[in-house]
């Protein structure tokens, strides 16, 4: 899970550093518009993560109990 939450982070810090790009003075509006959604794509990648960071922990709950996912 470590893994999941550390690939989650990268995406996040990712996704920041082309938002800050995208606002850069000078920038053409084209470039812009492109940096913002690679910027919103690393977003939805990292909670994409996040959500499977959580289907583990609750997975392995699951299976501590005995019980089957339904």
């Amino acid at each position: 899970m470590k893994e999941t939450e550390a690939k989650a982070a990268q995406c996040r810090q990712l996704s920041s550093e082309y938002r800050v790009r995208a606002q850069q003075p000078g920038i053409p509006e084209r470039r812009a518009n492109l940096l913002r959604n690679i910027s919103g794509s690393y977003s939805a990648l990292a909670t994409q993560f996040e959500m499977l960071a959580l289907y583990i922990v609750q997975e392995k709950r699951i299976l501590r109990c005995g019980s089957r996912a339904p």
